[in-house]
């Protein structure tokens, strides 16, 4: 019985748009729901992959001279345990004498290949393998021979994974099968916990200050950290769009509910309860809710799956969190029927579903009420904007930018409120002849949408701060490059003889103006893995590069300067003692400043040319201009048989760039989806709600206003409602923009410039004013074009 009538109200037209918008809001929601985790899941655990990939199985490296040396504990806790040794042997090529670390097996190469993922299952007696700092370090190529200890090898694979294993660059991996490559050097002992992040830390706190190690697990932290912050930004995101489904749906039932009056009417006289009544209602919006929802797991895996394509994320089912999928499934259910079931209790209260109820309408509030509750909001909006900067001044920076964009929403929809009120009394004033019918329905339309006005200010704000969010990012990465490469283009080379003669060559090439030059090397502060840099003598050019206001010339030999990236990172701040480790040799330093660049992925530690040794360090770099019509891919070309890597500064800013995104990118993508589908339910609620209208049309057809004449008046009221509402979503795009950024920038340590970008906001007025006035007159025409016999009886 209960879906025979659900069918039998589906006939009429009316009540099929309220049940396709009902549908669409549940498909919307879970679809921007799915694809969001799904993505964000997915893009996790690529870098996860990624990341594993290149350092294998081991959680931590310890080398030590001896297995006493290493506390127990820490062996037996470990899931497995693959020992290995450094030997002090001499590897050499043919075209160069430099040094490269040997790592042997103990027994064989099968379980250190599992824990560096090497990939082998054996290894011939003649053949090695090499890191890949070893090609540039011995100026060699896979298939070249080598020596090591006067014993001849081939090297056959190369790796970028024993680049985790030493300080030092070039890497040498090998069965035991050389009897002069001793065992008596440095022990190497591979740890397994299976990537559980505990085990690793208290691992981590039994060997501090006992031996040395690589943790390989802080890198999984930092990636852990950084999907975290992008879930936050993401979940505030559907904080909104939770209030804006809810908004539509509440609307979208008072809308299409009221128009099934006469038809609820019919069943009651027929005998049909009350309660029987609602509870059809009831059944038949979760019905429409769960096909919503399930077609939208559908639509947002694939979306998710188009995401992932479009950002060469690898995709794996195996990752998706089903559970997760389906709490988003029933939200989407909740949040359809909560307000619908607030729709019903609310009529029951006034004694609605009623067959014989008498209609009373309240007399029309005076302009005066209109006027004093803006006044009421934009006071409000000043309070809480005060309240706002007073509490980010006495919280912490990530709380205090949650409490503004909680602030923002609140002011927003506060200042819409009376927005709405104001366009109500505007309405009232519409006193020409021709309109005064209409003048009455645009009031009593007004009072209609006003779910549908606030949604529209927050779908404006959301997608204006979307653009403001990556473009203010990108732009910011550019401008920080064009001010910190003031050059052309940097060499870097290797800092032994070699590399020394390349360097004084390379400077004096005619076409080459050198900007200054300084030694790089791999350092480790804090336990993590950084770029130490030191300014070669006579350079004085650090300080311009990085555009800072202290001389690094000048630092004393206990003190270091760290980008502010890293520090946020590491959780350090200015005058911290650390520890600072280079080849080994440990130094207690003081940060005294932080800078800003985005120079080697933010990862950069500046010191004195007096702390370490120039040996030390292991690469040199140059950074010059050209002049003489000279260009970087002719340089390139004439030193393509040296050593030398150069970059031009188009390309480091590339690099800027990119490491500048840090998940803007995914999730630019999801709100791309989330702006379409904010948008397109929007468009439905207008268009149900022209349907809905088709009385009034009739009526004012009736009167002797031609088609042409109420099309106009249509798109006055609809410019009426909307343009104060797309205003006032413009005005707080750039609030919301500025607390998006600053939150992100808080959470990443980036020290953003945030500019107004005023062609954006013009381009999303226009392109949304567009859409809401002209979608709807596809609808309009149909309604138009009945007779107002027609439209009368079928009201």
């Amino acid at each position: 019985m209960t879906l025979k009538l659900i069918r039998e109200q589906l006939k009429t037209k009316s009540h099929r748009n309220h049940a396709i918008s009902i549908c669409l809001i549940a498909f919307l929601f879970t679809t921007i729901f799915t694809s969001g985790n799904i993505v964000v899941a997915n893009a996790e655990n690529h870098a996860l992959t990624n990341y594993w990939n290149k350092s294998g199985e081991a959680d931590i490296i310890v080398l030590s001279t001896s297995e006493d040396s290493i506390p127990q504990e820490v062996l037996n806790n470990a899931e497995s345990v693959t020992p290995a040794y450094i030997a002090g042997a001499l590897c050499t090529t043919e075209a160069s004498d430099n040094e490269a670390v040997v790592v042997v097996a103990e027994s064989d190469i099968t379980e250190l290949s599992k824990k560096m993922n090497l990939g082998l299952s054996g290894l011939d007696s003649n053949s090695i393998i090499a890191n890949t700092k070893v090609l540039d370090s011995l100026n060699c190529k896979i298939g070249d021979k080598i020596f090591v200890n006067d014993t001849q090898y081939v090297i056959t694979h190369v790796t970028d994974t024993a680049n985790f294993l030493s300080p030092k660059d070039a890497i040498i991996i090998m069965d035991p099968v050389d009897p002069d490559v001793g065992n008596d050097d440095i022990a190497v002992y591979f740890l397994n916990y299976q990537h559980d992040q505990k085990q690793v830390s208290a691992a981590v706190e039994q060997l501090e200050d006992a031996v040395s190690y690589i943790n390989l697990h802080e890198g999984i932290t930092a990636i852990y950290n950084e999907f975290a912050n992008l879930n936050s930004v993401l979940n505030i995101f559907f904080i909104a769009i939770i209030t804006i489904c809810i908004i539509l749906t509440g609307s979208s039932a008072s809308l299409n509910l009221r128009s099934e009056t006469v038809y609820w009417t019919n069943l009651r006289l027929m005998g049909l309860s009350r309660n029987r009544l609602k509870r059809i209602i009831r059944i038949e919006s979760a019905l429409l809710a769960v096909i919503g929802s399930v077609l939208g797991i559908l639509g947002g895996y694939f979306a998710a799956l188009l995401i992932c394509m479009a950002t060469d994320t690898n995709f794996d089912n195996k990752v998706i969190d089903w559970l997760l999928l389906m709490f988003g499934a029933l939200l989407g259910l909740v949040i359809v029927l909560l307000p619908i079931q607030a729709f019903l209790f609310r009529n029951t209260q006034r004694e609605a579903l009623s067959p014989f109820r008498t209609v009373k309408t309240k007399s029309a509030r005076n302009g005066l009420f209109a006027v004093l509750v803006s006044v009421v909001a934009v006071i409000m909006m000043i309070v809480l904007l005060t309240s706002s900067l007073w509490l980010g001044s006495i919280t912490s920076a990530s709380t205090q930018y949650v409490i503004q964009l909680i602030m923002a929403f609140l002011t927003m929809i506060l200042v819409t409120v009376g927005c709405v009120e104001w366009i109500s009394a505007v309405a009232r004033k519409i006193r020409t002849k021709p309109t005064q019918l209409f003048a009455y329905t645009s009031k009593v339309h007004a009072k209609r949408i006003k779910g549908i006005t606030i949604s529209l200010v927050i779908i404006v704000a959301v997608l204006g701060t979307l653009v403001e969010f990556s473009t203010t990012f990108k732009n910011w990465a550019y401008e920080l490059a064009n001010q910190q490469l003031t050059f052309d283009a940097r060499a870097t080379l290797n800092n032994d003889e070699m590399g020394g003669q390349q360097l004084d060559a390379l400077m004096d090439r005619e076409g080459i103006d050198a900007r200054g030059s300084y030694y790089l090397g791999i350092a480790k502060l804090s336990g993590a893995s950084t770029y130490l840099i030191s300014e070669m003598p006579d350079s004085n050019q650090l300080n311009d590069i990085y555009n800072h206001d202290k001389e690094f010339g000048n630092l004393m030999s206990d003190e270091i300067a760290v980008s502010k990236t890293l520090c946020k990172s590491l959780n350090l701040q200015v005058n911290n003692q650390v520890k600072l480790i280079m080849n080994g040799i440990v130094k207690d330093v003081t940060i005294v400043s932080t800078f800003e660049t985005q120079d080697y992925s933010s990862s950069i530690v500046i010191a004195s040319s007096s702390l370490f040794e120039p040996e030390e360090y292991k690469r040199v770099c140059l950074n010059f201009e050209l002049r003489n019509n000279a260009t970087v891919s002719d340089l390139r070309r004439e030193l393509k048989t040296s050593s030398i890597t150069i970059e031009s500064s188009s390309e480091l800013t590339i690099k800027w760039q990119d490491s500048i995104v840090n998940g803007v990118d995914i999730l630019i993508w999801v709100c791309v989806i989330i702006a379409v589908s904010l948008l397109i339910m929007l468009n439905n609620n207008i268009k149900n709600s022209i349907m809905n209208r088709k009385r009034e049309f009739a009526l004012l057809r009736t009167m002797g206003l031609s088609k042409n004449e109420v099309l106009r008046l249509l798109f006055a009221e609809l410019l009426l409602l909307q343009l104060p509402a797309i205003i006032i979503g413009e005005l707080f795009t750039p609030f919301l923009s500025y607390f998006f950024i600053n939150l992100n920038a808080t959470i990443t340590g980036y020290d953003v410039t945030y500019n107004v970008n005023i062609l954006t906001y013009i381009i999303i007025m226009a392109v949304v004013a567009v859409i809401l006035t002209f979608s709807p007159i596809r609808t309009f025409n149909k309604a138009k074009n009945e007779s107002p016999i027609d439209s009368l009886i079928q009201q």
